[in-house]
């Protein structure tokens, strides 16, 4: 089959994509199985796009979504294989390269959309960062797992929620928080800042400022500690760093504590510090002893965690000695008198934070425990947004996002609108989404009783109807019983019994619940 008739097919309909994908595809080595499978993925994401931007609201638009795609295949992608499945359990479904520009995928158009996503990632910080790159992680793998969902949950008339291992759940409930909090645009703009050290600092001010500095305060830190622990959980030699961060900054405060020793110690350590960038230095302009240090590095490393190359060791050494410098950088402001202060207060502030942080060595990292914090920290900025919301069209997408959240999983089991110890928070959050949308004329008051109201209205928070503003509503008597029939339309998705006194809710013809 000919380039030219498989892209044919593909009527987009948006700018010069057809021709766009055309010239991208006429520059790579793609077979034809590739090139029909990424013509299925793209004629997905066309076709389910309108039902994915309904029901989530915070995503990006048709155009950027799809033109970051092409972009992805034709700056990161030299390569795409597709592999087919041996029947084999531990089989990878797909392999990533990203310095060779090769992805290898199953033939599923999910799995591409997915590998596609991690080929064009966030770079983590070379030098140390310890909250910086957990942070970067978690948006990277969010970002994956949040885009790809338009392919995983969408079928062009009905929406589900399909993931099911713990991790992913885990990435994506955290990183769905963040993005109902500060928006797509914010997130978006944050995640692509030069300088990926003001990742972290940029996201705690931004929630700080939209919701209070004691309730951004507490998100930021919940947030920041789960990235920690989701990181240390996969990764050995992140979790000894971040032990060995806790232990740092103990001695250095009670350093501090004694000026003399605090005096003899940064000469010791600045003077220590100052040789070891010497000797970075003298391999850095010595292709001999880099090569040495290369075969000297390797030999105690495992196939696997082995250096890929001398230039690669370059990179890794200009990184430790960028690391050298800003610890003397740290010591000279923390002998100068003007700056002391402040520094004493960084180094506080980030001690209580790890202390508080609970990764200990040989021990399993209490996530599950922090997952179900930031829920409900989330729920208490949530309402923030509910209360000084005063536009009908934010409401409208207030309650959208609210419900798209309640069917989030929290774990393999159950979602949230499940979990019992989030019921309190919940019930709340719809009686303030009730009383506000009634009041900026968003939803039919149906009843002057507000439990009867809440009884009817709530379940908008508990359907899967892909539109809400379809949803009909009739109350029916039935054998002496009173019952709400909802309708997508006119099909019949729901009835429930409600037990009414006297005059409390009236039989009505069918009506639309919103206005």
């Amino acid at each position: 089959m000919k380039k030219e008739k498989i892209l044919s097919k593909l009527n987009l309909n948006m700018k010069d994509y057809n021709i766009e994908l055309e010239e991208i595809l006429d520059k790579k080595a793609f077979n034809v199985e590739v090139q029909n499978l990424l013509l299925s993925m793209f004629y997905k994401i066309e076709n389910f796009y309108s039902d994915y931007k309904q029901v989530k609201r915070q995503v990006p638009n048709r155009d950027e979504f799809i033109q970051e795609l092409i972009k992805t295949i034709s700056n990161n992608c030299k390569e795409i294989e597709v592999i087919k499945p041996k029947g084999i359990k531990k089989q990878e479904k797909y392999s990533v390269n990203s310095s060779k520009g090769i992805i290898e995928t199953f033939p599923n158009e999910l799995i591409l959309i997915y590998a596609l996503y991690k080929i064009d990632q966030i770079k983590s910080i070379e030098e140390k960062a310890l909250i910086n790159n957990a942070v970067i992680d978690v948006l990277n793998e969010g970002r994956t797992l949040n885009c790809s969902e338009l392919v995983r949950d969408f079928n062009g008339w009905s929406w589900t929620t399909m993931l099911d291992k713990l991790d992913s759940i885990q990435y994506n409930l955290v990183f769905q928080n963040l993005l109902l909090l500060l928006g797509y645009e914010k997130i978006s703009y944050i995640s692509k800042l030069s300088d990926k050290n003001q990742i972290a600092l940029n996201l705690q001010k931004e929630i700080e400022s939209k919701y209070g500095e004691e309730n951004g305060n507490e998100f930021s830190r919940l947030f920041f500690s789960i990235c920690i622990l989701l990181k240390s959980s996969i990764d050995e030699k992140y979790k000894k760093e971040v032990l060995n961060e806790k232990k740092k900054l103990t001695d250095k405060l009670e350093m501090l504590q004694d000026k003399a020793r605090f005096l003899s110690r940064i000469t010791n350590d600045k003077k220590e510090l100052t040789n070891k960038i010497k000797e970075i230095d003298k391999i850095l302009n010595n292709v001999d002893l880099l090569k040495e240090e290369y075969e000297k590095r390797n030999a105690n490393l495992s196939k696997d965690d082995a250096i890929f190359s001398i230039s690669n060791l370059a990179e890794i050494i200009e990184a430790e000695r960028n690391e050298f410098m800003q610890d003397i950088k740290e010591y000279n402001d923390l002998i100068d008198p003007r700056k002391f202060g402040d520094m004493k207060r960084q180094i506080e502030q980030r001690q209580v934070f790890f202390n508080k942080l609970e990764v200990f060595e040989n021990k399993k990292e209490p996530i599950n425990k922090y997952i179900l914090d930031i829920q409900k920290q989330f729920l208490k900025c949530f309402k923030v947004q509910i209360e000084e919301c005063t536009l009908k069209k934010d409401m409208i997408d207030l309650i959208y996002e609210y419900r798209y959240y309640r069917f989030l999983k929290y774990n393999k089991e159950k979602n949230i609108k499940e979990n019992r110890y989030l019921n309190k928070q919940n019930q709340e959050i719809i009686n303030i989404i009730i009383k506000k949308a009634e009041e900026l004329k968003v939803l039919e008051k149906i009843s002057n009783n507000e439990e009867y109201n809440k009884i009817i209205l709530e379940e908008i928070f508990n359907t899967r109807i892909i539109t809400l503003e379809n949803i009909f509503v009739q109350i029916v008597e039935d054998d002496g019983k009173m019952f709400v029939q909802y309708f997508d339309g006119n099909i019949l998705e729901d009835k429930k019994e409600i037990q009414v006194k006297e005059n409390g809710v009236k039989l009505r013809k069918k009506f639309r619940l919103f206005l």
